[in-house]
Formats: C-alpha cells, sequence, structure tokens
C-alpha cells in the first residue's frame, strides 16, 4: 500500500513531538520537507516523492537560487533523518537517499572570546547595583555552564541546587538536552549576590513568595516577570557594547568559548557534548573550531615527553 508524502509528514511531525523535539525544530525539519514538496504534490506517492533523483534535483535547485551550503547542507540531512524514519514505519523498503550526493559543507570557523575578551566583558558587567549583579550572573552563566540563551530565560529559582552546585536546564531542544550542568566557583558567587538582590528588589515591590519564581526577571517594568529569551540577548550585546568590545557578540558565541575552554582544559568530547545537552559528540566539530588547531597543539605538547 502506497502511502503519500504528506501523510508522512505528518507522522513525521507527530513522531518529532512525541520525541521531545522543541518547536523550533520541528519547524526546521518541515522546512527542509515542505520545499520538496512544494515542488510536486503533496499527494504524490512518499516513494516517488522521495526518490534519489527528486531530492538531487531538489538540491541542486537550491544551490542556482543562491542558498548557502550550511541550508543546503541542513535540508540533505533533514531529508535524510526523513527518508530513514519512513523505512523504519515500514513504508519503503530501504534508504530512499542512498546514493544521493552529500553537499558539500564547510562550516565557517565559530570565533571564541579571547581571555582579554572575557575580562572586559566582565567589567563591564561590575557594580553593586541590583542590574548589575544580575547581569554579572547571566554572563557567567553562559560563559560558565554553556547554556543557551533561551535555558537561561527559563531557570527557576528551584532549578538551581545550592548544595551540589548544579544548575538544571528544564528547557532544552530535546529531552536529552534537559540535564543537570555543573556551576563553576565565581559563577556561582555572582548567582547568590543575584539572588540576594532579587529578594530585596521584589520584597521592596510587594511581591511575596520573593524565594520562588523565576530566576532572572526584569527590574524595570512588572516586578517579578521573567526576562524572555531576546531580553537575555540584549544583556549581552548592551554590556558588550560598553566593554568596547568590537564583531557580533551573541550567547552562542560564549557558548563556543565555554566549549573551547572546556576541550582546552582537557574534557572528555562526550562530557562536554553532555553538558551542552548533545546527544553525541558531532557538534564539537563546529563549536570553537577557531581555535581547534590551537588546542592540538596544546595537547601534543602535553604529550610530548623528553624531546622528542
Amino acid at each position: 500500500m502506497t502511502q503519500s508524502i504528506s501523510s508522512v509528514r505528518d507522522e513525521f511531525v507527530i513522531s518529532l513531538e512525541a520525541g521531545g523535539r522543541s518547536p523550533k525544530t520541528v519547524s526546521t525539519y518541515m522546512y527542509a520537507i515542505d520545499g520538496l514538496i512544494a515542488e510536486g504534490a503533496g499527494d504524490e506517492d512518499f516513494g516517488d516523492a522521495m526518490s534519489a533523483a527528486r531530492v538531487e534535483r531538489h538540491l541542486v535547485g537550491l544551490e542556482r537560487a543562491g542558498k548557502s551550503q550550511a541550508t543546503r547542507h541542513l535540508v540533505w540531512r533533514t531529508l535524510r533523518t526523513f527518508g530513514r524514519f519512513a523505512m523504519r514505519r515500514g513504508i519503503v523498503g530501504s534508504d530512499p537517499l542512498v546514493g544521493v550526493s552529500v553537499p558539500k559543507y564547510d562550516p565557517t570557523p565559530r570565533a571564541v572570546l579571547e581571555d582579554t575578551e572575557v575580562a572586559a566583558l566582565l567589567r563591564a558587567c561590575s557594580g553593586q547595583d541590583a542590574l548589575a549583579q544580575r547581569d554579572t550572573a547571566i554572563v557567567r552563566l553562559l560563559l560558565g555552564c554553556g547554556l543557551r540563551r533561551g535555558e537561561v530565560a527559563a531557570l527557576n529559582v528551584s532549578d538551581w541546587d545550592k548544595s551540589a552546585n548544579t544548575i538544571r536546564v528544564r528547557a532544552g531542544k530535546t529531552r536529552s538536552a534537559r540535564r543537570e550542568v555543573f556551576i563553576p566557583a565565581q559563577t556561582e558567587d555572582a548567582l547568590y549576590k543575584w539572588s540576594r538582590a532579587r529578594e530585596a528588589f521584589l520584597k521592596r515591590n510587594g511581591v511575596k513568595n520573593a524565594d520562588t519564581g523565576p530566576l532572572f526577571i526584569g527590574l524595570r517594568r512588572g516586578a517579578g516577570e521573567a526576562l524572555p529569551g531576546s531580553a537575555i540577548r540584549s544583556v549581552l550585546v548592551r554590556r558588550a557594547k560598553l566593554a568596547g568590545l568590537t564583531g557580533s557578540i551573541f550567547p552562542h558565541r560564549l557558548r563556543h568559548s565555554y566549549a573551547h575552554a572546556a576541550l582546552s582544559a582537557g574534557l572528555s568530547d562526550l562530557d562536554v557534548a553532555t553538558s551542552l545537552g548533545h546527544r553525541d559528540t558531532s557538534m564539537l566539530v563546529i563549536y570553537g573550531s577557531s581555535h581547534r588547531g590551537m588546542r592540538s597543539v596544546q595537547a601534543f605538547r602535553a604529550l610530548d615527553r623528553g624531546g622528542r
């Protein structure tokens, strides 16, 4: 019995959602699949719509339309996952993308913050007022724990385990991304300072149960309201500007900096990937890639004994 590509798509969406994929991730998958469907008809047989020849023509069309290497590679990876899903469900007897040429993809090296830039950024956050202490805690979490901005925004006070020096991340992209992350000493100090300032601010504004609720809150509008992910980014951009940092400074760059620091310290790829909320180590090819050569030299220098 044949099945249309649209009906398989709908099954795939349900499977992704049941597997705990975030709405953003599901949307990314659908962008790739719907682009292929748009070139044919939604009621077209899955095997015909997902044939190797059709997929290759689609990828060539994306290249001619000026789509980037990253986009073409994303579409290929998504369609490969989609095809294997159909194979597991018994919709097709074999992987439909076997033999499809993999689009060339040379990831752009991801820049990390240098030590001098980190120091300047933290100096730009310094101060005794609540705003400075909040922003310091946010920047420290991004740098010291490698959290995504959405993960920081979703933190509640109860997610911080003071006895274990860990933070519970509940808003990861997938269930596997929901994890416990170790808090370095200076990040912990910043959290304690912000915690006291937060509680005092809420009490001044008549908020009961000041020791519960969102960990990071707005200080100008609506006492006690959680900062959204966009505000976490704005905090970093504002402080980076005060620090005089040039180039694009955004939360994910601090996440790359965290990965670079962890790998440079000798942590295993699997430990670093786990702390970042990834199921495997494949993404570490990209994280901190601009300094991969330097890490390699450091590793071999540490290995060198007796002037080999």
